[in-house]
């Protein structure tokens, strides 16, 4: 992670909380803030010394999503290491505003705003964590409004380093302004560039997450009151028992009474950034509402889009986009 100077944020620490491990019932203190702050600095100085290194265009590390079945994972890995690019990926995916991300950030913004579930299930500490978050900040924004932490997770150092320009307002970081001016579009009385400004104060820290492992944070220790994933689990793996699995261990960073949204695509098995293609495991609504189930949370809500972009304008083969609202009935201890 590419970062100039300090954040503001680093003076924040957080008290510490006992959680319940996902498996068990040992208890583990949640990672201090502070320590977060510092494994995401550590992060950012491999990902600067190993970009010396290596070419600018070329990854230096696993890519954003990483297959959970074992006989795949290092050949997957190895092709985000060499060939992903997040530059290229904005340019095939984010350089203009398509109706199926306005969907994704419609649906977002109700969800945050609107959802009965949201505010009654999470008046408190609010804390926010978007898993697979890519180098793309704006999905996050929609919650900017509706808690005072949110935290990013995202497996690849130069995805990480992305994010990070953005939150530092570096000259060259990405342009994200026709997202944030829908955003702003969308009612509230405020404007992209505050939106904007808003996700920066509440941005805690982007921090390395791996959703093969069974702690996908560690060593960090962390659980959320809503986690959001876009488009990352079922570009993650290729069968549905492994998205079970990697969307189970995802599930694990939630609290008792939280709530998880996801989007993604339904009915896709690959897509390309440059001269590459990415495998994913095709899903259908059925298959999406069996998975929460097997995982502990009950589906509350969850609506669906036919594909309305060429395969010129996006190279995958997606047969429509999904967003769905799902709680964690587990209640909290006492």
């Amino acid at each position: 992670m590419h970062r100039s100077g300090r954040h503001p944020k680093a003076t924040r620490t957080f008290r510490r909380h006992n959680t319940e491990q996902a498996e068990g019932k040992k208890t583990a203190r949640e990672t201090p803030h502070s320590i977060l702050l510092d494994i995401a600095r550590q992060c950012k100085t491999n990902t600067t010394e190993s970009n010396t290194k290596q070419n600018k265009t070329k990854m230096t590390s696993p890519g954003p999503r990483l297959l959970f079945c074992q006989e795949h994972v290092e050949e997957v890995k190895q092709q985000y290491l060499e060939e992903f690019d997040p530059r290229q990926y904005h340019r095939t995916f984010y350089s203009s505003l398509d109706d199926e991300v306005k969907f994704f950030l419609r649906r977002y913004q109700e969800a945050f705003t609107n959802d009965p579930l949201l505010s009654a299930r999470c008046r408190s500490r609010r804390r926010v964590l978007e898993f697979g978050c890519g180098p793309v900040p704006v999905y996050a924004a929609s919650a900017a409004y509706f808690t005072e932490s949110i935290t990013l997770g995202e497996i690849t150092p130069a995805n990480r380093s992305e994010i990070e320009s953005w939150m530092d307002r570096r000259p060259e970081s990405l342009d994200w302004t026709p997202f944030f001016s829908y955003l702003a579009s969308l009612g509230g009385g405020r404007k992209a560039e505050e939106i904007a400004e808003r996700l920066r104060e509440v941005f805690q820290v982007v921090i390395p997450c791996d959703g093969a492992l069974e702690e996908p944070l560690a060593p960090i220790r962390q659980r959320y009151d809503v986690i959001m994933t876009t488009l990352c689990l079922e570009f993650a793996t290729t069968t549905k028992d492994d998205h079970r699995t990697m969307l189970g261990r995802v599930v694990s960073l939630l609290r008792p009474g939280g709530v998880l949204l996801m989007a993604g695509a339904l009915g896709n098995t690959s897509y390309a950034v440059g001269s590459t293609r990415y495998p994913s495991v095709s899903l259908q609504k059925e298959d999406l509402e069996e998975a929460v189930a097997s995982v502990g949370l009950s589906v509350t809500s969850m609506t669906t889009l036919e594909r309305l972009t060429s395969s010129k304008e996006k190279p995958a083969d997606h047969l429509g986009v999904f967003f769905l609202v799902a709680e964690n009935r587990e209640e909290p201890g006492v």
